[in-house]
């Protein structure tokens, strides 16, 4: 083999090498991309305007809450139309912080509120190992919560890993990844 013919294959290899590598990275990139944050904006966008999150919010009745989520919570099911497609939005709003208690959150929503989780049913298909969920977590000011490394937390959040939204959701009876029915 000559040293022209040589470095073509090299330069095939590597490009296959980087190829395989950038396709497997984009396999396992089930959340946080592009398409996932402006979805999780315009599901944001929806649930603000169906009065479930912001300073317009509709209150339901705090209850005592459990790990990972808020030490009271507030949760409702829901439909809401989001980008033309109207579905099943669930809301978890957590709370948290010193002195906290349903009276207190009750009287002081704002004064505790530190996050909001989301499932939204999309279409047939999304995400057909997990009864297409999408799910996102979102920062009290409607924001989108992040990773340790900077990867907003929209889409299919953790799927494949043995803990997150979608392993802890898979286990809640009735087969609809629901614990609030």
């Amino acid at each position: 083999m000559n040293l022209k013919s040589n470095s073509l294959l090299r330069l095939g290899i590597v490009t296959l090498v980087a190829m395989t590598a950038i396709s497997a990275k984009s396999e396992q990139q089930w959340f946080g991309g592009a398409e996932d944050v402006t979805f999780a904006v315009d599901l944001w966008g929806a649930m603000e305007a169906a009065e479930l999150v912001g300073p317009g919010a509709t209150n339901s009745v705090p209850y005592i809450g459990m790990h990972p989520h808020g030490a009271i919570l507030e949760s409702s099911i829901d439909t809401i139309t989001v980008n033309g497609s109207a579905s099943t939005v669930v809301t978890k709003r957590s709370y948290r912080g010193v002195g906290i208690s349903i009276e207190a959150v009750s009287k002081n929503r704002e004064a505790f509120l530190e996050d909001v989780t989301v499932m939204f049913k999309r279409e047939a298909g999304y995400d057909t190992d997990n009864q297409d969920w999408f799910w996102a977590k979102y920062n009290a000011d409607g924001g989108l919560a992040t990773t340790p490394n900077g990867v907003s937390l929209a889409g299919r959040i953790a799927k494949g890993k043995p803990k997150g939204c979608i392993a802890c959701h898979r286990k809640a009876e009735g087969d609809d990844f629901l614990y609030i029915n």
